[in-house]
């Protein structure tokens, strides 16, 4: 690998977790509405994808994390 392709993933595990943190931060934010929660369950799930498809995650990771998400963004909804 070299350190160009190197620098690629580093940045791209990056990004991946940022828009994790930010999925998982939206999910303390107040009672929003359930179409709300789906477009926001939606987003988690295609960042998830890419995080998968990137080997970034597997796949068991990927639907475990998105459970608990889930799970909370439908609590506060």
């Amino acid at each position: 690998m070299t350190a160009q392709t190197r620098r690629y993933f580093v940045r791209a595990r990056s990004a991946v977790a940022g828009s994790l943190i930010a999925a998982a931060s939206l999910t303390g934010v107040g009672a929003a509405p359930s179409a709300a929660a789906s477009a926001r369950l939606d987003g988690v799930r295609a960042d998830l994808e890419n995080a998968v498809s990137m080997n970034m995650v597997t796949a068991d990771q990927a639907e475990r994390f998105y459970a608990q998400l889930e799970r909370r963004i439908l609590a506060g909804a």
